[in-house]
């Protein structure tokens, strides 16, 4: 893992009329940041009309949620070292985006980025371990 990271990866940061500065996703930063999540150990298979969310940690495969992602992913906004930080932007201009604006979605763009293919024991592992 880096010992920083680039803030511009992730968000653009613009100032609005308020003095304040406004934070928006492109479609690139989106992807990065599921990137990021699946670097994390996240991933999603589809199995016989169902999404199996989970998580790799080393050898062992776990069930994740949505909600685990996003903690995961506000947890790294609050503790990681970025590059492009300052001149106005801090940390908090960075948490005020994530909650204003949700930056993970359930699209096409989340379903490409984290999409693996289990073995059948992982899928075994996971329905079971779901149900």
């Amino acid at each position: 893992m880096p010992d920083h990271y680039e803030l511009s990866d992730f968000v653009s940061f613009e100032k609005n009329n308020s003095a304040g500065y406004k934070g928006r996703c492109s479609p690139l930063q989106e992807a990065n940041i599921y990137r990021w999540l699946k670097a994390q150990g996240f991933g999603i298979s589809a199995q016989d009309d169902e999404l199996l969310i989970f998580r790799r940690i080393g050898e062992e495969i776990r069930p994740a949620s949505v909600i685990s992602m996003k903690r995961n992913f506000l947890n790294f906004l609050e503790t990681a070292r970025f590059t492009g930080l300052g001149n106005g932007i801090d940390r908090n201009n960075l948490i005020n985006w994530f909650y204003d604006t949700p930056p993970l979605k359930r699209n096409e763009c989340f379903l490409s980025c984290l999409k693996e293919d289990l073995s059948t024991e992982e899928s075994f592992l996971m329905r079971a371990t779901c149900a």
